[in-house]
């Protein structure tokens, strides 16, 4: 499509190795929802992210495997194959098991979080996800990651 550390309980999912969260670190923000998704890609953009967007789970895997993002923003709610499948997917190919995952999403029951939490996602955030706590988020990511990352 078009440019445009993470928190666990114990036991719940193995640890992946820090992703450090650069200027400019990609995004994949994958939404269905059309104003929505420009206005992540948008927020990210202004942020000094690289962003790009897709409109399903398809085109997400897609775009990841060409894009190859740090980071991908991804609702849960999609047509097809919905977010958890795509987060199962994603983990389960080498390439793109580090990609940090967070879900942004209209299901915020406890099922919903443990659901997330097992399909891969590091964070999962209930609608309307402010864009401060988003980039909040990337941020705090960030930071984690970088404290967690031996100095050469």
């Amino acid at each position: 499509m078009a440019p445009c550390g993470a928190r666990r309980r114990a036991g719940a999912i193995p640890q992946r190795s820090p992703v450090i969260l650069r200027d400019r670190a990609k995004v994949l923000v994958v939404e269905d929802n059309t104003d929505s998704r420009q206005l992540l890609c948008d927020l990210l953009t202004q942020a000094h992210f690289e962003c790009r967007a897709a409109d399903s789970g398809i085109a997400a895997l897609a775009l990841a495997d060409e894009f190859r993002p740090d980071v991908a923003v991804l609702d849960l709610g999609l047509p097809g194959m919905d977010g958890l499948q795509v987060a199962r997917r994603l983990r389960s190919d080498p390439p793109q098991a580090r990609m940090i995952l967070i879900a942004p999403t209209g299901y915020g029951q406890a099922a919903d979080r443990v659901a997330a939490r097992e399909a891969g996602f590091d964070e999962h955030l209930v609608k309307p996800v402010q864009g401060e706590q988003l980039l909040s988020l990337l941020a705090d990511m960030q930071g984690r990651a970088a404290t967690a990352t031996p100095a050469a």
